[in-house]
């Protein structure tokens, strides 16, 4: 078992207390609202299954990804602890980081569990709300292989080791194609279920496939939920959209997630899009000839990240 503690609130510097709408800067350079929120599905100890489907890191590789966040000086923290900053009752940790885990599969207990202890970190699991879902029947479109989901006491130890547990709907539909009754009842009975499950409502919710509308958000902040991720949408700053929370996904590849965690969010957004359009991006926030002007520089198709495939 590693030492490092995943109590933040033990650290003696760099600490910053904050109220909601500050922007503190950290020792680090991390502002409160940059603060990183990584999207993993599964962790499997299967390398066949690893390699053929984007939603899978294997094990090894997701091991190598938490070193990574800790040599680097990243502490996790989770939306309840987030929430706690904004109303200024707790510190910030010098590099904050939200790890988010989709889904609610059983290798989130047996395998990334494990490995987030004893690397002292803690994580936002989003789950189902209806536990008669034994299996994730809505990937076999994906031609992702059927995989066991977590019971409900599995949940609940996830929850009494600081993790937090977020709702995901009942049955993980889009809830961009449902009625405004069929998004509703999806969306407020998960957080019935759960905070009969837990004790407690959830305050963080996850949009399935991301797919949300002006609609299906104010559904969520009805519903009594404080936050609520998406995928791929949404601004890149954390504060600046509570119900549209834009994350990383992280893949099979540790290369890849370090090289997000150092390019800012919005400018890996500018080059997705320029791949697509095969265009030239814009570089903010360069001084020239004593002007803050942007960078022009052309996209090539050769890159070292195929971008275009998120």
């Amino acid at each position: 078992m590693r030492k490092r503690s995943n109590t933040y609130m033990e650290q003696e510097n760099g600490q910053a207390k904050g109220a909601a709408g500050s922007e503190e800067v950290f020792e680090s350079g991390v502002s409160a609202g940059r603060i990183p929120v990584l999207m993993y599905h599964r962790i499997t100890n299967n390398k066949v299954t690893a390699k053929e489907n984007w939603i899978c890191v294997h094990k090894s590789n997701f091991e190598k990804q938490l070193r990574m966040l800790e040599l680097w000086g990243f502490t996790s923290i989770t939306f309840e602890d987030y929430e706690l900053y904004l109303q200024g009752r707790i510190p910030l940790p010098r590099k904050p980081v939200i790890i988010t885990i989709d889904d609610g599969y059983l290798d989130t207990y047996t395998q990334a569990f494990p490995l987030l202890k004893e690397y002292g970190m803690k994580a936002v699991v989003f789950v189902l709300g209806d536990r008669t879902l034994q299996y994730n029947k809505w990937d076999a479109q994906n031609k992702v292989p059927p995989a066991t989901l977590m019971n409900k006491a599995q949940i609940q130890e996830l929850q009494r080791h600081g993790f937090e547990i977020g709702a995901h709907t009942l049955s993980h539909p889009d809830l961009s194609k449902l009625s405004c009754e069929e998004a509703w009842e999806e969306i407020e009975l998960s957080r019935l279920a759960l905070k009969d499950e837990l004790g407690v409502a959830p305050i963080t919710f996850c949009y399935p496939y991301g797919g949300l509308t002006r609609t299906t958000k104010e559904l969520v902040k009805k519903s009594g939920f404080r936050f609520a991720c998406s995928v791929y949408s949404g601004p890149s700053s954390i504060g600046e959209d509570p119900y549209e929370i834009r994350r990383v996904t992280v893949r099979n590849n540790v290369a890849e997630l370090a090289l997000q965690l150092i390019v800012p969010q919005n400018l890996i957004n500018g080059i997705k899009e320029a791949l697509k359009k095969n265009r030239q991006i814009e570089i903010p926030s360069v001084i020239k000839n004593g002007e803050r002007v942007n960078q022009v520089l052309p996209v090539h198709r050769q890159v070292g990240m195929d971008f275009r495939q998120q």
